[in-house]
């Protein structure tokens, strides 16, 4: 005949006592396994938020035209991507890509204004204004900005004036001059 021994023999025969220690055993692993995992989760969720708000920051940022802030702000959520959406992903990869563009763009312009200053005061103001031209309608400028280029485009307009009317003065008194001289030809006793 075979016997079946359980462990509960070797708790002198109390198999009460030793359910009841099996249970209390088991439920302070099971208890500890779901702290550990709220804790987890609760952390998981504290760096998604955090994340979150970066975005947010990013964002608001880009809205008030400081574009090198706001793509700091976003790469700082970028680094916490992996506690994000797939939705929330994308939404930070293209608000980056927009702030990225912002930011070059505006060191285009910069680098435009600055030529465009450099020509000015070599006074070659028609290449000046090419460059002022060229950057007067972008999207990344603010009111402010716009409003300097196109007061800038008006001065350079304003001299391009002058210059101009100038111009037409001198070769108004050469073809005058010339005329004169012509005149000096026809008169009788003249060698030439």
């Amino acid at each position: 005949m075979v016997t079946v021994r359980f462990p509960i023999e070797r708790f002198g025969g109390k198999p009460l006592l030793a359910v009841l220690v099996s249970i209390l055993l088991l439920t302070t692993v099971l208890s500890g396994v779901s702290l550990s995992q709220a804790n987890n989760k609760d952390r998981t969720e504290a760096v998604r938020e955090m994340a979150k708000a970066f975005i947010e920051r990013g964002t608001e940022q880009y809205e008030l035209g400081r574009y090198l802030e706001a793509e700091r702000s976003l790469l700082r959520a970028l680094d916490y991507q992996k506690y994000l959406t797939a939705a929330t992903r994308e939404e930070l990869n293209g608000l980056l890509e927009k702030a990225h563009t912002a930011v070059v763009e505006r060191e285009r312009i910069l680098e435009h204004i600055r030529a465009a200053e450099k020509l000015i005061k070599q006074d070659q103001l028609i290449e000046a204004r090419l460059h002022l031209e060229e950057v007067k309608g972008s999207g990344v400028l603010s009111e402010d900005e716009r409003g300097q280029i196109a007061k800038g485009l008006k001065k350079l307009d304003e001299q391009l004036g002058k210059h101009k009317k100038r111009i037409a003065e001198l070769y108004n008194r050469s073809v005058a001059f010339y005329e004169a001289g012509r005149d000096l030809l026809k008169l009788p006793g003249t060698v030439f």
